[in-house]
This record gives C-alpha cells, sequence and structure tokens, in this order.
C-alpha cells in the first residue's frame, strides 16, 4: 500500500503526480486502526516483519519501527522466535 500524496508539476503541458511512501507513524495508525476496528482480533499472529514491509512496500527498518509503536501503544506483543500478536486488550 502506497500512501498517495499527489504534486502536480506542468513540464510541456503534462502533469506528472508524484506518490510518497507512507512513513512508520501513518504504518502504525492504519494498523492500529485494522484492530481497533476487529480485522484483527485479540490473539491474531500478525505479518512477520518482512510480510508487513513488502504489503506496505517500506523497508524492514521502517515495518519494524511500526512494530515497536504498536507495541508502545499497548496493542501488541511479541513472542521470541513465534511473532507478534495482538494483545488481548488491545481493543478497549
Amino acid at each position: 500500500m502506497v500512501c498517495l500524496s499527489f504534486k502536480q508539476l506542468t513540464r510541456h503541458d503534462r502533469i506528472v503526480v508524484v506518490a510518497r511512501r507512507m512513513t512508520a507513524r501513518q504504518i502504525a495508525d492504519d494498523m492500529e486502526e485494522r484492530i481497533r476496528s476487529g480485522e484483527y482480533p485479540p490473539g491474531t499472529r500478525l505479518p512477520t516483519t518482512l510480510e508487513l514491509a513488502n504489503l506496505y512496500r517500506v523497508g524492514t527498518t521502517t515495518a519494524s519501527s511500526v512494530y515497536l509503536m504498536l507495541r508502545e501503544r499497548g496493542l501488541t506483543e511479541g513472542m521470541q522466535g513465534v511473532g507478534i500478536f495482538v494483545r488481548e486488550d488491545a481493543g478497549l
């Protein structure tokens, strides 16, 4: 998913559209919305860091930052070698 930020640049009567990738904060906000809406219910294993990076077309460092933000917001918990899961009390 790419967040589109449109700029119109005229060059020889053409319009050029520039796409901007989502930031880690924007992705974390999107994931939080998905968790709170029930798309990812409590106990659900979330995509791996690599899967999340591919899903949003960002680097793995950005995807790792997303999961750190979600943990800081109290929405997820990780289990070493198992995965990252939506906390049972995340929907509250």
